[in-house]
């Protein structure tokens, strides 16, 4: 898990909010950060020079971020902006997840670009923004939806993180976010700079394997922590393979896939789960700009999503398990653990006690040998992922070499089981 620097472990539920200093107004930044503060979010994740074409199309405020894209000179109005959305969600209690570009300003293979970096300005651009963000309450975000394609890739993207570095310290952690069904641990897990993994699960079809991605970065050596910086967003198209391509399956995303994301990637170890919102993260205003692959409404109409509401709870009892000892994947658990993705289950132990999450209304049988609880048909809890009631588990059939438990409703449920006769103790909500 992540801690503060005094030792208090920290949960990572971010948001994604890439052109929040590009293409949102400063009332509209503010309302954002004030939203996603109430809601329980932890972590915002945004980009400095912004995917949009963000280098040559000005901010809400008439700014760009250079004078010159040939010395990039920086705009003093632009990152004056950009010191201000910092101040305030750091005032609000949100840690600020910087990118300092997206990738397409080092490796144009898509986008709009232009390609600017060459190892040595990305290393004098890392130590500028680095001292500029130094006493802010920040975690670097190293690359952009790009693979590392060739050495000179990932000597710009070395070059930055150590100009960034050289600024700040051990003052903020450094991770890399890479592109879709990717992870960092492929590119740059034995960077001395990178500090946990974060891969990209992407949006190309519902159920992608999370969990898996997940469990496969924490058996690599040495040992980092690890999230899902990018699933399913909420309302975004789910994209299908036609002829080669990817294209929308004119379906969308919703909470239940969001739902689905956190707790597959959470219960297999993960230190903490990104949320996003189509609209959100491009901060679609038609007034404004064009939208990017048909988002369903505009980006501040868009704040009260179910999945942006629900992760509260799965945020309440992830940091309880979490200080009951930790959460350990453990789907040796499960009867049968090699379910079609749509039903695949997720289990979890933890100190004294463990948790199984179902996609669905179906019968979840335990390996009685695996449980390890004294009181283990006797103790359980149903939480709804929803709502984050609860409510008593009792198991509905048992024999000499398993327990089954079946959900009350229709839906996706966790199953909490404590040795604890007392297990209504872990809700927090």
């Amino acid at each position: 898990m992540l801690r503060r620097e005094g030792g208090e472990p920290f949960f990572w539920l971010a948001d994604t909010a890439w052109e929040l200093f590009h293409r949102y107004t400063p009332a509209d930044a503010a309302r954002y950060l004030e939203t996603r503060a109430a809601q329980g979010f932890t972590v915002v994740q945004a980009v400095l020079l912004a995917e949009e074409d963000g280098l040559r199309v000005p901010d809400r405020l008439g700014h760009l971020p250079f004078r010159s894209l040939e010395t990039l000179e920086p705009e003093e109005a632009y990152w004056t902006h950009v010191d201000q959305v910092v101040a305030q969600a750091n005032a609000l209690g949100l840690v600020m997840a910087l990118l300092p570009t997206w990738g397409d300003k080092v490796t144009p293979m898509w986008g709009k670009g232009p390609k600017i970096f060459h190892p040595a300005n990305a290393r004098d651009y890392g130590r500028w923004v680095g001292a500029r963000y130094r006493e802010a309450d920040v975690v670097w975000v190293i690359g952009g939806d790009r693979p590392v394609n060739a050495d000179e890739d990932l000597a710009v993207w070395r070059a930055m993180a150590e100009g960034v570095r050289e600024s700040v310290g051990d003052a903020h952690l450094f991770t890399f976010h890479p592109c879709g069904g990717q992870s960092s641990a492929t590119y740059v897990h034995d960077e001395p700079w990178l500090d946990f993994n974060m891969l990209q699960s992407g949006h190309r079809g519902r159920d992608n394997p999370n969990g898996d991605m997940i469990r496969r970065d924490l058996g690599i050596a040495p040992l980092k922590p690890v999230l899902d910086g990018e699933p399913n967003y909420e309302d975004h198209p789910v994209m299908a393979a036609h002829d080669g391509l990817y294209v929308k399956s004119g379906e969308y995303f919703g909470a239940f896939d969001v739902r689905k994301s956190f707790y597959r990637s959470v219960f297999a170890g993960a230190c903490g789960f990104t949320y996003g919102c189509h609209a959100v993260w491009q901060g679609w205003d038609p007034a404004f700009c064009e939208p990017v692959n048909a988002p369903l409404k505009p980006a501040m109409a868009s704040l009260e999503l179910e999945g942006a509401c629900q992760l509260r709870h799965g945020r309440a009892l992830a940091e309880t398990l979490l200080a009951r000892g930790g959460v350990r994947a453990n789907d040796g658990l499960l009867l049968d653990p090699a379910l079609p993705p749509a039903r695949r289950m997720a289990a979890c132990s933890f100190s004294g006690g463990l948790a199984v999450y179902t996609p669905m209304r179906q019968n979840i049988a335990l390996r009685r040998h695996a449980l390890g609880l004294p009181c283990a048909e006797g103790s359980g809890r149903w939480f709804d992922p929803r709502t984050g009631a609860a409510q008593p588990a009792a198991p509905r059939q048992a024999d000499a070499a398993c327990v089954h438990y079946a959900p009350p409703a229709d839906g996706d449920w966790v199953l909490v089981l404590t040795a604890s006769a007392n297990s209504q103790a872990v809700y927090s909500n």
